[in-house]
């Protein structure tokens, strides 16, 4: 009965130990899943910033391209209308070099 004491203590303490040493491999566990969860976070920020850059890079060049699109086409049907009043001449000029039946759509050749 004397030893069963010390003996009880022993075992208690040993439980607590296993108990304490898991639960600290538990948290470091954790520690490193979390800091891999910030750096892919913030892998997702840098990548999501960039995103949003090249985005508004293209907007803009969207933007700009619509306008000398729409500035274009609105010159060429001012040109368009002032050949139907008679107030400009369209000339056209080209060389071919080979003759025109060779560029019939529905021949082959």
């Amino acid at each position: 009965m004397r030893w069963t004491i010390p003996g009880m203590i022993m075992v208690l303490l040993a439980s607590l130990l296993s108990v304490a040493v898991y639960y600290r491999h538990q948290y470091q566990q954790s520690e490193q899943a979390l800091q891999k969860a910030v750096l892919e976070l913030v892998q997702h920020q840098v990548s999501l910033k960039q995103l949003r850059q090249k985005i508004k890079t293209v907007s803009q060049l969207d933007a700009q391209h619509t306008k000398a699109l729409e500035h274009n086409k609105n010159l060429v049907a001012q040109l368009e209308r002032d050949v139907a009043d008679g107030r400009r001449r369209l000339r056209v000029q080209g060389n071919l070099s080979r003759p025109v039946h060779q560029y019939h759509p529905l021949r082959r050749g």
